[in-house]
């Protein structure tokens, strides 16, 4: 059977063109985040979302509002290619799956997102190599992009010792790229024209060679002393759409860690043998629910005292 798992998203949304977070509660004229989330997810309990680029079709087959949560079942499937079914028991062919042909796989979801907090919490399902992350964002980013002034960001949480694992050593090198120039440097340079429409904009910091190790940013010292419990992925430098490269040395080698790559660097949360499986192969809502909601708890208070 494959692994039933869990991925964990910190949700943070900012004005339009700006990098600073804004309370959840102040999207939409002050309807906030979990308005837009009904309305979207409504849209699509109607019709399916057909993504022409990935070849996969979702659907929303349950939607429960609860609080500060929207929680419930999407049915999520690729198509584009053929493949024939085999009775198992039989040995024999029993249907012939066609390139115009959808599995629909029913995966669970919840995402919690608080009036008077600035971070929510999204967490998805994955059954095996099936997930549902990439549609179900890119339907709230567009509604954002298209409808309202602010600007919605899924960031993948990491548990903080886990990157302090990976960092373990001196730092030799910090890359960070963008897509566009930072406020700062815009500001001390003229740059002809609009500087958003920069292709993209790299600084390293490197140490010298046989030098002392680069002075750690704050947020990366917090990390490594353990005061941090969580980390949003990719870090607040440049924000999702930025790569950040940080090098360090420890016993003689040297790794390179792209925290914009935040599946090798996040574990998924592998909860198989902590749910009630049904005869379907697929997990009971209610046992799913109730390891979801004590990630959400968990993950709010982390978020909290990351403030």
């Amino acid at each position: 059977m494959p692994s039933i798992m869990l991925s964990t998203y910190a949700v943070e949304v900012s004005p339009r063109y700006s990098h600073d977070l804004d309370y959840l509660g102040n999207v939409a004229g002050g309807k906030g985040v979990l308005s837009i989330i009904k309305r979207v997810l409504a849209q699509f309990r109607e019709q399916h979302l057909q993504d022409e680029v990935r070849q996969n079709l979702v659907r929303v087959a349950s939607l429960k509002i609860d609080g500060d949560d929207a929680y419930g079942i999407i049915l999520a499937g690729e198509y584009g290619y053929s493949a024939d079914g085999v009775n198992v028991r039989t040995k024999k062919g029993s249907y012939r799956r066609t390139p115009e042909d959808a599995e629909l796989i029913p995966l669970y979801f919840r995402i919690s997102v608080p009036e008077q907090a600035k971070r929510g919490v999204l967490i998805l399902q994955r059954f095996g190599t099936h997930g549902v992350h990439g549609p179900f964002t890119d339907a709230f980013r567009q509604y954002f992009s298209e409808k309202l002034e602010h600007t919605i960001h899924f960031l993948r949480l990491a548990p903080a010792e886990v990157v302090a694992e990976l960092l373990n050593g001196e730092v030799r090198e910090i890359s960070v790229t963008t897509y566009s120039v930072p406020d700062d440097i815009s500001n001390k340079y003229r740059y002809v024209g609009n500087p958003r429409d920069v292709g993209t904009f790299t600084m390293s910091f490197k140490a010298k060679k046989d030098g002392i190790a680069l002075f750690e940013p704050p947020w990366l010292k917090k990390i490594r002393s353990g005061k941090a419990r969580v980390v949003t992925l990719p870090v607040e430098l440049g924000g999702e759409d930025a790569r950040l490269r940080i090098k360090v040395s420890y016993k003689g080698k040297t790794r390179t860690v792209d925290m914009s790559k935040p599946d090798n660097i996040a574990p998924y949360i592998d909860v198989t043998a902590d749910v009630d499986v049904l005869d379907s192969g697929h997990p009971s809502f209610e046992s799913i629910d109730n390891i979801a909601t004590e990630i959400r708890d968990s993950l709010m208070i982390q978020l909290g005292q990351e403030e």
